[in-house]
């Protein structure tokens, strides 16, 4: 008799929106190594703000089906902190911490996952309409 080896976690299976957040969170952790040792204030507040991103994705995807307002609740806390993050990147850019590759690059990480939980919000009100 074989076992089939179960995986604790499939990352093919993951949402887009997580899949995508990874990859932003990849290219940030390696972008603010080359901040200056100076800038520990703005490269915490990035990191605060993607961590607090990613924590409440992750919570509008435990949240029970029928309970949408709290997941719009999570995924609008969700987007704060991306557009937070958004600003910071700005502040990164005009202060010369990255330069415009890394900004535009940076900026479309963002976007795609900004986009990703516009569509989700928008799908869970028009469930709510319907």
């Amino acid at each position: 008799m074989s076992h089939k080896k179960i995986p604790y976690y499939d990352f093919k299976k993951e949402l887009q929106v997580i899949k995508d957040y990874n990859l932003l969170l990849l290219y940030v952790y390696r972008l603010v190594k080359k901040f200056p040792e100076s800038e520990t204030y703005l490269v915490n507040s990035i990191k605060e703000q993607l961590g607090h991103g990613l924590e409440s994705i992750m919570l509008a995807k435990r949240v029970y089906k029928d309970e949408h307002l709290k997941k719009l609740e999570y995924l609008n806390k969700a987007q704060a902190h991306i557009n937070t993050l958004l600003v910071l990147v700005r502040l990164s850019r005009k202060m010369n911490y990255i330069n415009s590759k890394n900004y535009t690059a940076w900026s479309y990480y963002i976007t795609k996952v900004d986009n990703h939980l516009t569509n989700w919000i928008r799908a869970l009100i028009k469930h709510e309409k319907d």
